[in-house]
């Protein structure tokens, strides 16, 4: 649990600290590739200072050139800042659409071209399928974290059901 405040309070910290300067380097540059390259390495750092390893299988299976989808389970508000960096090329997020609410993050995640999702509205939420197709049909990859899609449920144990 401290491992975790710490990481959270480094990683909420880079954002106010490093996140405006990301903004205003990739207004600058009129190029999002800044904070794909930034990023992946903050959340790297933040990990390494509480000693989290994460091991990735399976790279190696996937064809360059070739767009993918992602549905890693997501048991701890961990989950997503660690995969950032151990899933190659350009990825976007389907991400509840509350999170695009905080300042700077919200600012940073629809230039990445996150994808908010409205888990209370069924037509809001199709489109945000289909918003997610058209980031996927300009080469990039998806990722939905299980509760970021409506009707996710969890047992009694924490596991995804």
């Amino acid at each position: 649990m401290i491992r975790t405040v710490f990481m959270l309070t480094f990683w909420g910290l880079s954002i106010l600290i490093v996140g405006p300067l990301l903004l205003l380097v990739t207004l600058v540059r009129r190029d999002v590739r800044w904070l794909y390259w930034v990023t992946p390495r903050i959340a790297r750092v933040g990990m390494r200072l509480v000693g989290v390893r994460v091991e990735v299988r399976g790279v190696e299976h996937l064809e360059r050139g070739l767009v993918y989808i992602f549905m890693p389970n997501h048991s701890s508000n961990l989950d997503p800042p660690v995969l950032i960096p151990a899933i190659p090329g350009r990825t976007s997020i389907l991400v509840k659409k509350e999170v695009f609410r905080i300042p700077i993050l919200g600012t940073a995640m629809k230039w990445a071209e996150l994808v908010p999702v409205d888990r209370g509205d069924r037509e809001a939420a199709i489109e945000s399928v289909n918003a997610a197709i058209r980031v996927m049909q300009c080469g990039l990859h998806m990722r939905a974290h299980g509760p970021a899609m409506a009707g996710c449920c969890r047992s009694r144990k924490g596991h995804f059901i």
